[in-house]
């Protein structure tokens, strides 16, 4: 499978998969200067992509490099890799992460809270999904889009730092 630059053929790309269609190659028609690159892509038995090498002949190209291995709880063990006793990804090595069960990792690589939002039939709902979180449910509309919805409070009614948007229809 490729892809045809008719402008610059340098440009033009080549791509190989398994048989389970996870990409195995991929390069460029150029194999020297400025537009080359090719690379080989291996997995494990639980599909990880453990490595990422140069494709042969391929020479003073830019090339990706990449060599992990997953333990036996399909983990990737990198330098920088922690996981919690629930098997959740807690630091990739640059980035630190939260976790709530309910809707998953909440920190993003600033450690600041990403934005999550969870979607309820009822204003009742989304109100309890607020309080199972906090002391108060705060309701009030979204800047930009007017959608409705309720955060999760302390009993000072201050918004607690989950972030989470708790969603009813209008």
């Amino acid at each position: 499978m490729g892809i045809t630059n008719n402008r610059d053929t340098t440009r033009s790309q080549s791509f190989s998969y398994d048989s389970l269609n996870r990409i195995v190659t991929a390069d460029t028609n150029a194999t020297t200067g400025p537009n080359c690159w090719g690379e080989t892509y291996t997995y494990d038995r639980w599909a990880n992509m453990t490595a990422i090498g140069a494709l042969s002949g391929y020479t003073g190209c830019t090339q990706e490099s990449l060599s992990v291995t997953a333990g036996t709880n399909n983990q990737l063990s990198a330098t920088g890799f922690t996981y919690d006793a629930s098997g959740n990804m807690t630091n990739d090595g640059v980035n630190a992460y939260g976790f709530n069960a309910e809707i998953g990792n909440k920190l993003g690589g600033s450690g600041k809270p990403q934005q999550h939002e969870t979607n309820s039939n009822t204003r009742e709902a989304a109100k309890n999904k607020a309080l199972n979180e906090g002391s108060r449910a705060v309701e009030h509309r979204a800047p930009k889009d007017g959608k409705p919805h309720f955060h999760s409070a302390d009993a000072q009614g201050n918004k607690k730092p989950s972030g989470t948007h708790h969603n009813y229809p209008d």
